[in-house]
């Protein structure tokens, strides 16, 4: 934060002075934040990223109907 906002670059004197710019920046970032978590949501893939078919066979393998209880874990 130091280094990206400028607070560390000399032109901040005191402890006070620098104390409020860092609570401002805080509520500058909480500010974004929180729009940030306000905005919707882009849907589908960010990338032309696929797959494996291994991927793909344990993503429809976990996604399908839970498999029955055995006899075994019943009893328990």
């Amino acid at each position: 934060m130091k280094i990206y906002w400028g607070a560390d670059d000399g032109n901040i004197t005191g402890a006070t002075r620098f104390h409020a710019y860092v609570g401002a920046v805080m509520v500058v970032h909480v500010g974004l934040a929180t729009m940030l978590a306000c905005t919707a949501r882009r849907e589908g893939p960010l990338g032309k990223m696929e797959l494996s078919p291994i991927a793909e066979a344990l993503r429809e393998r976990i996604t399908a109907d839970p498999p029955a209880m055995t006899s075994a874990a019943a009893n328990t």
